[in-house]
């Protein structure tokens, strides 16, 4: 049988382990504390290979930082039923793939539509959130 290592005390990357958990089959888990407040608790073998080093605070703060660069990723909304259709729309009047591209309209030579409503409001408007909002105003008046 392998012997016990005590982790009480020690340090693995954001986690400080607080005591000892139940385990998962033959595997020993550990309640940590993370320096951001949060409780986990995580497979000592995780932690000790450098598999898990925080609660997940540090991914969120990373790509957090990385969605502050790249200017595409910063709405948040890729997930959402209006990220869906408007992404939709795009494809289907620029994506020549797309099943209903030839319903689209005429399509001049920048691939965007001359007489679709979605690819004229589309232009100019560089984000979902512009075009939202766009569509708001539409709708509304």
């Amino acid at each position: 049988m392998a012997r016990r290592i005590d982790l009480i005390g020690q340090s693995f990357g954001r986690l400080k382990v607080i005591e000892r958990a139940t385990n998962q089959g033959t595997f020993a888990r550990w309640l940590c504390q993370c320096e951001c407040g949060k409780s986990i608790t995580a497979l000592g073998i995780h932690l000790r290979s450098g598999h898990t080093k925080s609660c997940g605070c540090f991914a969120r703060e990373v790509w957090s930082h990385k969605a502050k660069q790249i200017d595409h990723v910063t709405h948040n909304m890729s997930r959402s039923k209006l990220y869906s259709a408007w992404s939709a729309m795009i494809q289907r009047c620029v994506n020549p793939k797309a099943a209903s591209y030839r319903w689209c309209g005429v399509h001049d030579i920048g691939n965007m539509c001359i007489s679709c409503i979605a690819c004229n409001m589309q232009k100019g408007t560089r984000t979902i959130t512009e075009w939202n909002e766009k569509l708001r105003e539409m709708v509304l008046f």
